[in-house]
């Protein structure tokens, strides 16, 4: 973190910044005494948007276009949320406000209506504005239209506008705002978190134009939302669909869902372990199905070649780490069938070829994910090479004249494939598969020119799936970009 060293009339910042940020800038002694003295608040591109915005010919404080004065929800622990059947209502928290201006309420608690008072529920059109949450994120807004009654909490801040002004509009220009970095240059820190409080909310001066030109820009936000949306949703199904696909073409039926939280097991019957999950009768219902499968299954044992996990060099031992060259792949760099570069770390040759020689990764090689988020697996390539794992991967290598590696990473990713390896995960606060497990994991293996066919046609859904986020991507940005430049003239983020 930067610095702030002073002079009688100016303050300034030097040292580290973000990349490619301005590391030096002087501010008046006058400017600071006006307003506040922390640096980011004073930073030169977020003075420069301000002034941008100022010299609009039509803009609005936040405080004048809203119809009362603006108000957070409540904090809920897990005394407030609703027991099974118990009338509740969902409550939207951060990470229900997603960053384009869409609400998800899959995963939200509920909140049981007796710690409910009326005036908590969410009216239609609301903003809701989510004041505290990491810097970055501080600000992401969506507008409350959903078809059930709902309450925020007080991480969220509510906007209700004055008649005649579109909440979507509202929305999109804070979103559009935090997005360039507004917020995070506005917001104050504190306890690990960054927040914006309603004072300083209703400060807030946002382009306004008139009411004609307001309702072009929503209306083309909203037909590129919908395109976007609709990509989105049918790369989903094609996702989906594949589980489905690979089950038919191996004529596995699918297995029936058993939510059962009680069940017997006879004693005689647990030869392997005692624990209920290990247990419980919906295994049992998927070993019978593949037992009588048209396609014969086998060990994955059978056809493993030699198996192997990496290690973590110590964080201490920053030498043991490099800035490129040899990759060092963790839990995140393999997901959904890929290895991702995300965040991806390095190691120096010497800890390739020495300590961690026996898990050098080769093309061909099936990596799976081991502990945490277990039985993700994907395949090597050579486009990923020199490449290396840490301890929570394991690095198998197959009778590639029995299974293709393509095959045994589709099934392992499979719906069927990740019930049958987290069956066997052991440990208490962390999930974890030990060699064993991996080895006694059920695999089909149906003719080679069968394991061919269902690769080939997996992949091209999966490759119409990228097209299609793709595409939904490329038209929702550059449909931000049309919107950020009718209102402002530029498209630049100030970050």
């Amino acid at each position: 973190m930067g610095r702030v060293q002073s002079r009688p009339d100016t303050f300034f910042r030097v040292g580290p910044v973000e990349p490619g940020g301005l590391q030096c800038f002087a501010v008046r002694q006058d400017d600071v005494a006006k307003s506040r003295c922390d640096v980011d608040f004073h930073h030169p591109s977020y003075a420069s948007l301000i002034r941008q915005i100022e010299t609009l010919p039509n803009t609005a404080l936040i405080s004048e276009i809203i119809a009362s004065p603006l108000i957070s929800g409540f904090a809920a622990g897990k005394e407030n949320r609703a027991q099974s059947g118990e009338e509740s209502a969902p409550q939207i928290r951060p990470t229900q406000i997603l960053p384009d201006g869409e609400i998800d309420l899959s995963d939200a608690y509920g909140i049981g209506s007796e710690n409910i008072s009326e005036r908590d529920y969410l009216q239609s059109g609301e903003v809701l504005f989510n004041n505290t949450n990491s810097t970055l994120l501080v600000g992401k807004s969506a507008v409350f239209r959903e078809p059930v009654a709902a309450v925020c909490s007080n991480h969220v801040t509510r906007l209700l506008l004055k008649d005649g002004i579109e909440p979507e509009f509202v929305e999109m220009v804070l979103n559009m705002l935090q997005q360039k970095g507004y917020f995070a240059r506005l917001c104050t820190n504190f306890n690990n978190q960054a927040g914006v409080n309603t004072a300083t909310l209703a400060t807030v001066r946002i382009p306004f134009p008139s009411a004609e030109q307001r309702e072009h820009l929503v209306a083309d936000m909203l037909a590129a939302r919908e395109e976007r949306r609709a990509k989105l949703t049918e790369a989903d199904a094609l996702l989906a669909g594949i589980d489905d696909f690979m089950l038919e073409a191996l004529g596995i039926a699918p297995p029936a869902e058993d939510t059962r939280r009680v069940f017997a097991v006879r004693l005689g019957n647990m030869p392997e372990r005692l624990d209920p999950a290990f247990q419980h009768p919906s295994y049992e219902r998927l070993t019978a199905g593949l037992e009588i499968a048209p396609v014969e299954t086998h060990p994955l044992g059978n056809i493993l070649m030699s198996i192997s996990s990496g290690a973590t060099p110590h964080r201490s031992q920053s030498s043991l780490y490099a800035d490129s060259g040899i990759k060092f792949l963790r839990i995140l760099n393999v997901d959904g069938g890929e290895i991702i570069d995300k965040d991806m770390k390095y190691i120096t040759e010497t800890v390739h070829n020495g300590q961690l020689a026996r898990s050098q990764l080769d093309h061909g090689d099936v990596l799976m994910t081991i502990t945490g988020r277990v039985g993700s697996a994907a395949v090597v390539r050579d486009e990923h090479l020199p490449a290396n794992i840490n301890q929570h991967i394991v690095r198998m290598r197959i009778d590639t004249a029995r299974c293709l590696p393509e095959f045994l990473c589709e099934w392992l990713n499979s719906a069927v494939g990740l019930v049958l390896s987290n069956r066997y995960v052991s440990g208490g606060t962390r999930a974890a598969l030990d060699y064993a497990a991996i080895r006694s994991i059920r695999v089909p293996l149906p003719r080679f020119a069968d394991q061919e066919r269902i690769v080939d046609a997996i992949a091209t859904k999966r490759d119409e799936t990228r097209r299609l986020q793709a595409e939904a991507e490329a038209g929702w940005t550059e449909a931000k970009r049309r919107f950020e430049v009718e209102l402002l003239g530029t498209a630049n983020i100030i970050r």
